[in-house]
């Protein structure tokens, strides 16, 4: 593997697709910082499939820390083919290097964010995240099929570009057979039989796009699904098992969601079924209140902007700008 490795052009991304262990080798340049410089150097990680586009999803282009994470993993180049940012020479003088960061993370992270935007669309119609009824009994790579042949929205499949990829494998037709017109349901099997991939593969690019794509061609193929943590939100592949529903991320204390998500879910339905408790209580005792007593309209005008003021504390809570504790005290004093 090392040997084939070593045949691709050093200048750009390659990757190693390993389906029967559901293993992603990349191959690809990081910047380490000596002196004053940056100096780009070979790496060579194992990733599982699925955790790369899955770190994408999960990153807060907004958020310039959640980029630089991002970054930090993958190295710069990754990103760099979607901006006007080129690199002559090796090392980098740390200036040049700081301020093309900056620069990709602030003028450019719209690019990367509308993208995932694209891309989350394409995720809950393959893995049918919204529970449609028509697609159920599909796979996933027959519902990537249907969505590449039919009249279904697709976003982020149209950015797929074979002129960006070299495959040394000729099998790999899937990707250029898409087509605009529609496709009736009985034609899936037609073109799911299409996607005769080899088991193992090498591909090159240097465009993060495409290879977030093959890789969600890969994890459709493989019959795995991307799943949303039920406990932080953040996309995940399950490791094992096919319904599990915490991802293995940290998320407090060293623990992962895995380890206590079932706990921190559980103390959230209480604190949210006290909640609903407690305004029940509220609601019930006012709305007697006013149908006791008809005739007076103080009552009945009470009873109004409590509901008003209700709906008012529970976007601000949404948003961050109270707390639980303080609609609760509020709730106690109506």
């Amino acid at each position: 593997m090392d040997s084939l490795f070593n045949m691709l052009d050093t200048n750009s991304n390659k990757f190693y697709f390993d389906e029967s262990n559901k293993k992603k080798i990349i191959v690809y340049h990081v910047y380490k910082k000596y002196q004053d410089t940056y100096s780009s150097h070979i790496k060579k990680d194992e990733f599982n499939i699925g955790e790369q586009l899955c770190d994408f999803l999960n990153t807060d282009f907004e958020n310039p820390n959640s980029f630089k994470t991002l970054i930090k993993k993958y190295g710069i180049n990754f990103f760099l083919n979607l901006t006007d940012i080129k690199y002559s020479d090796f090392p980098v003088p740390a200036e040049e290097y700081e301020n093309s960061l900056d620069i990709l993370i602030n003028d450019h992270k719209y690019v990367f964010s509308l993208f995932r935007q694209d891309l989350m669309l394409d995720i809950e119609y393959i893995f049918n995240m919204n529970n449609l009824e028509e697609i159920k009994d599909l796979t996933p790579l027959q519902r990537f099929q249907v969505m590449t042949n039919s009249d279904v929205s697709s976003k982020s499949l149209e950015k797929i570009d074979n002129d960006k990829v070299r495959i040394n494998l000729s099998a790999f037709e899937i990707l250029r057979d898409y087509s605009n017109y529609p496709m009736r349901q009985d034609e899936t099997q037609r073109i799911v039989s299409k996607a005769n991939i080899n088991s193992s593969y090498f591909i090159e690019c240097a465009d993060i796009i495409q290879a977030l794509l093959i890789e969600l061609l890969e994890i459709a193929k493989l019959n795995t699904e991307i799943k949303k943590c039920r406990n932080c939100g953040k996309f995940f592949v399950p490791d094992n098992r096919s319904d599990e529903i915490y991802c293995s991320n940290i998320y407090e204390n060293g623990k992962t969601c895995k380890e206590i998500g079932h706990f921190k879910v559980q103390q959230k339905l209480i604190q949210e079924n006290d909640d609903l408790r407690i305004y029940r209580n509220v609601y019930q005792k006012l709305l007697l209140r006013t149908r006791r007593n008809p005739s007076n309209t103080k009552y009945a005008r009470d009873f109004e902007l409590f509901k008003d003021d209700n709906n008012k504390w529970r976007e601000n809570i949404s948003k961050g700008k109270s707390t639980e504790k303080e609609y609760i005290e509020w709730l106690k004093k109506q």
